[in-house]
């Protein structure tokens, strides 16, 4: 015999989709310096409540490119999950905005390990020209306005291998 609750739940399941599983490409858990935001702890703790199946048991870290580290970063590149390159505004010393150490770090980069880069507004241009002289993907972190997804499109209609995935601009 169904009540009023069950009618009601079921209602409520017929208006949603109800999905297992989802994989966040991109998290911050931000161990080590930053943990009064997040942590390991927390951050896998919510994934799981909102429904992400792999965060506490599969991660990878991704090695940060500096403006020093372009020649020393291949012996230990098999360990991660590709290099990542800030190339705007970070919370870390990070920041890299000279080109010519951009072009070192995809010459030095092992071909097969992914390059990813967190860039915004003109650094999408920039680094897309990089990838397509030395002929790598790249994946764009955290696109927000819709000039760069114009120029992402863009390059895509040209033949140049460039992902990305989106975020919303924080309020």
């Amino acid at each position: 015999m169904l009540t009023r609750a069950d009618h009601v739940t079921r209602s409520f399941i017929r208006c949603c989709d109800v999905t297992y599983g989802l994989i966040d490409i991109h998290v911050h858990l931000r161990e080590p310096g930053a943990t009064h935001k997040e942590d390991f702890s927390s951050g896998t703790a919510a994934a799981l409540a909102a429904g992400g199946g792999w965060c506490r048991c599969d991660f990878a870290l991704f090695l940060g490119a500096s403006t020093e580290n372009a020649a020393s970063l291949s012996p230990i590149a098999s360990s991660a999950a590709g290099l990542k390159m800030y190339l705007n505004d970070t919370y870390t010393q990070l920041k890299m905005d000279n080109v010519s150490v951009w072009m070192e770090h995809f010459e030095k980069w092992p071909a097969h390990l992914p390059i990813v880069a967190h860039a915004e507004k003109q650094t999408v241009a920039a680094i897309l020209m990089v990838a397509q002289l030395y002929h790598r993907p790249v994946h764009i972190c955290h696109v927000a306005k819709k000039e760069e997804i114009l120029i992402i499109k863009a390059a895509k209609q040209k033949g140049i291998q460039v992902t990305c995935e989106v975020a919303p601009l924080p309020r």
